[in-house]
């Protein structure tokens, strides 16, 4: 356990003031813990003991200590008065904090690895915290065999290997292969695998590969650009669950993924575009180097490669690692984002979402508006999205692909389904398209879907009320007729009275959600 007279010792050697030391230590020392057993409240109990092993801040308290002893060796040779127990020279990098590990550096030689065992046992000593050499790893460098033999000697650490898995990505001294990558795609089919797909609908699977998937990809991306055949990997996966509920390969795919992935106002569901992304997120790494951001890394590539150069004006080369190529080959995509990259760089801000909008860019669709603002069930405005798109699988679209043998329409018998007849020229469902109208005192007569849409379009036009209400019915509607559709055909069961009153329940239930709407259902529940 870490004692807190070690903590005050720290930051008094780090130069913090008194006051700020004191505020600190009646802080932690007011610490008291209550217990409740069998419904009985324990006395106070006095936290006296410190931090335990393995908190968060103890690699903290390390750092701090390796900073002092920084001090000390620049001490030593400024004033040749001052005697420590050894004698070397601080190097510009020594530790790397994350999470509650700690990375640390030395020069690969005795002297310097017996400074750093000495300041861990100084270290264990004054502060109780001591460490596990079977949790440490000791990696190498242009090491010989006799020298790596001492080190093991004085360190007794294992020797680690390269890649190592760390903060959940792998760190190599190498380019990373597509192999290295196969964690992340293993990671994600597991996740599906454990996902109950089989109970969700389109749009709970399109939810789970937005939060989730997108987040983890999102994760890598920020550290690693990601070869072509790993994006496609991805892209197969997510758009086979998506549509089948499953993680195998399958060519299902009613619409088109790179329309999926596409902007709301492109006809798409929003979902991240992780060929594109991953362009953004080197654009990043280019403007960062660009601005010379305040990162070690930064500060690396500008000592190492750049020495005072223009990153624009550096060619690719042999000697550039891989990464920094691949940041470099991105260059020519500034010509697409000219405008917003020079804003960027004025107001030294890079925004993410900016350059992915612009890199994404494309023409709209007039339906669009339909999605936005829309608080229908999420499946049901799914099934209008298909509807937009034309791609639900009537009758006429399946006997296309040699799916059937017979496209005739199931609820009128009289014509071939197709999205035009079924939703608003079939005479079974233009009866509960009217008797909905009705009840909205809407005194319209259903057309076709073509001529349909744009009436559709114009009365739901605005953020008032009236849009926002029709445009709730309308999705509704939609999606309960086209399960009035499936119920006829699988169940033979249906009765169109059951399925408007199925319709105005959905109505008046979204839209008693919403206290804009709440007082206009109210009035036509009357």
């Amino acid at each position: 356990m870490v004692h807190w007279d070690a903590l005050a010792c720290i930051m008094k050697e780090m130069g913090i003031p008194n006051i700020f030391t004191n505020w600190v230590m009646n802080l932690v020392n007011s610490v008291c813990y209550v217990f409740k057993v069998n419904g009985r409240y324990s006395n106070n109990l006095q936290a006296r003991r410190g931090i335990r092993q393995g908190d968060p801040i103890s690699p903290l308290l390390f750092v701090l200590m390796i900073e002092y002893l920084n001090r000390c060796m620049v001490r030593m040779q400024r004033d040749p008065g001052f005697h420590h127990h050894a004698k070397c020279k601080p190097l510009a990098l020594t530790n790397l904090a994350f999470a509650d590990d700690i990375l640390l550096f030395c020069r690969g030689d005795a002297q310097s690895v017996q400074f750093l065992m000495n300041t861990f046992q100084n270290f264990s000593a004054s502060t109780g915290l001591i460490f596990n050499p079977r949790k440490c790893k000791v990696f190498y460098g242009s090491v010989d065999d006799e020298i790596r033999g001492q080190i093991q000697a004085l360190t007794g650490f294992d020797e680690g290997k390269f890649p190592v898995r760390y903060l959940g990505v792998p760190l190599s001294s190498k380019k990373l292969s597509v192999n290295h990558y196969l964690p992340l795609v293993d990671k994600i089919t597991c996740r599906i695998r454990h996902w109950s797909s089989k109970m969700l609908s389109y749009a709970g699977r399109v939810q789970l590969v937005r939060s989730v998937i997108g987040s983890i990809t999102q994760y890598w991306m920020l550290n690693f650009p990601f070869p072509k055949s790993v994006l496609k990997q991805i892209d197969t996966i997510c758009r086979t669950f998506v549509w089948t509920g499953k993680s195998e390969a399958s060519r299902k795919s009613p619409v088109a993924w790179q329309k999926v992935c596409s902007p709301c106002k492109q006809g798409g569901l929003g979902l991240l575009n992780i060929t594109v992304w991953n362009q953004v997120t080197l654009l990043k790494c280019l403007w960062n180097i660009c601005n010379k951001s305040d990162s070690l890394w930064i500060r690396w590539i500008h000592k190492v490669y750049l020495k005072g150069k223009n990153v624009m004006e550096v060619e690719t080369g042999q000697s550039l690692t891989w990464i920094m190529k691949k940041v470099l080959n991105c260059k020519s995509m500034i010509a697409n984002i000219d405008s917003e990259w020079q804003r960027m760089i004025l107001n030294r801000k890079f925004s993410m979402k900016t350059v992915y909008n612009c890199l994404i860019a494309g023409n709209s669709v007039c339906w669009h508006s339909l999605l936005r603002r829309n608080i229908a069930r999420p499946r049901a405005r799914i099934t209008l999205w298909m509807l937009c798109h034309g791609q639900l699988p009537t009758k006429e679209r399946l006997y296309r692909f040699g799916l059937l043998d017979n496209k005739r329409c199931n609820l009128c018998d009289h014509e071939e389904e197709t999205v035009e007849h079924l939703f608003f020229d079939c005479s079974a469902t233009k009866r509960l398209w009217t008797a909905i109208l009705n009840w909205l005192h809407i005194h319209h007569c259903p057309l076709p879907w073509s001529l349909e849409l744009p009436w559709i379009l114009e009365n739901t036009k605005g953020k008032g009320w009236k849009a926002m209400f029709f445009k709730l019915a309308v999705t509704e509607a939609v999606h309960e007729i086209w399960l009035y559709r499936n119920d006829s055909i699988f169940n033979s069961n249906t009765h169109r009275n059951n399925t408007v009153e199925k319709i105005i329940d959905c109505i008046a239930y979204r839209g008693w959600e919403n206290r804009k709407l709440r007082l206009h259902v109210a009035n036509l529940m009357l």
